[in-house]
């Protein structure tokens, strides 16, 4: 019980702080770290009753109340598990806000869409906080623009989004029919195909390469009526 209880630790510890920089939602953030807390001085319990010799180790109690406390905190990390691959729609539409940009936003929202339409999200190491860089305002006010403002969740999802509807225009595109589906991944901005496939497949509930095939034999069928006719 206390290896298991351990490896949950460890697994709630990595998964609170690895994906804690993409996180855009303020309360999920700090609920994050609440949970790394936890999970941390909980190892340190378990690892001081291990190397002592007291007897509550074996307590019927203790263990009951070890159970309960990793099953809470595996429940509470399941919340913060849950995809927001949908935040905001179909990437087609990524590039319109869901809420009205407030006048205190609006320079940096602005200055936002100019180096999106500049294909900054194609940088495949693009953070957060390389973004902010850029704009030149604190990687908070950032977060909060585009979770309150564009309605994302996660900042991965929001770069995404752009890098999806860029790959599918290309994949619409009768010009890059012979493209290979990896080198628009990576002109896209995403690092592997692995990934590029499931976020495409997710979004537009086809496969890239399938997605291909049926618009470009529309398009080639579209030709060939205006042709014969």
């Amino acid at each position: 019980m206390h290896v298991f209880s351990a490896l949950a630790m460890c697994a709630t510890l990595y998964y609170c702080l690895a994906n804690f920089n993409d996180d855009l939602v303020h309360s999920r953030r700090r609920l994050r770290l609440i949970l790394a807390t936890f999970a941390l001085l909980h190892c340190l319990v378990l690892v001081g009753f291990e190397l002592s010799a007291s007897l509550i180790r074996r307590d019927p109690i203790y263990l009951l109340a070890n159970t309960v406390f990793v099953f809470c905190l595996l429940l509470l990390l399941t919340g913060l598990s849950r995809p927001a691959v949908r935040d905001n729609g179909n990437p087609s539409q990524a590039s319109q806000q869901t809420l009205p940009v407030p006048a205190h936003w609006l320079t940096t929202y602005e200055a936002l869409q100019t180096l999106l339409a500049q294909g900054i999200y194609r940088e495949p190491e693009l953070t957060i906080g390389l973004l902010a860089e850029r704009l030149d305002i604190p990687t908070h006010q950032l977060r909060t623009l585009i979770n309150q403002q564009l309605g994302c969740k996660n900042f991965s999802h929001f770069i995404n989004q752009y890098r999806l509807a860029y790959a599918a225009e290309q994949l619409r595109d009768l010009a890059h029919a012979r493209t290979a589906i990896l080198s628009i991944a990576y002109d896209a901005g995403f690092n592997s195909i692995g990934p590029f496939n499931r976020a495409f497949k997710q979004a537009y509930a086809l496969t890239p390469g399938d997605y291909r095939r049926q618009h470009l034999s529309a398009v080639q069928s579209s030709s060939k009526d205006c042709t014969g006719s």
